[in-house]
C-alpha cells in the first residue's frame, strides 16, 4: 500500500517502542486481528524477515491530510524512543 510504511528496529520489542513514544505518535505493531500479540506478522514471515527484526516492526500509515511536519515528528519520536531503548539494552 502506498500509504503504509513498515519500519523494523532489530533487537527492540515493538510494544516497548510504541510505549516509549505513545504520547507523540499513533502507530501500530500489526493488524487488528493480532492486536496485543507478540506473534510475527504472516506477511513478514513470508518475506523471510529475521525474527529480531520482525518483532521490532512498527507499521505507520499516512492519509491525504497528513502533513510533512507530522511525518518528520513521527520519525524523530521513533528515533528518540529507539535510542532510549537501545541504551537500556546495552
Amino acid at each position: 500500500l502506498p500509504s503504509t510504511l513498515n519500519v523494523s528496529f532489530a533487537g527492540i520489542r515493538r510494544q516497548e517502542l510504541l510505549h516509549a513514544v505513545e504520547d507523540d505518535i499513533a502507530a501500530s505493531v500489526g493488524s487488528a486481528c493480532h492486536s496485543g500479540s507478540e506473534t510475527v506478522s504472516g506477511v513478514l514471515e513470508a518475506m523471510d524477515i529475521r525474527i529480531d527484526q520482525a518483532l521490532g516492526a512498527v507499521r505507520l500509515s499516512v492519509g491525504m491530510s497528513t502533513a510533512e511536519e507530522e511525518v518528520r515528528h513521527a520519525a524523530q519520536a521513533l528515533i528518540k524512543g529507539w535510542k532510549a531503548l537501545a541504551r537500556s539494552v546495552r
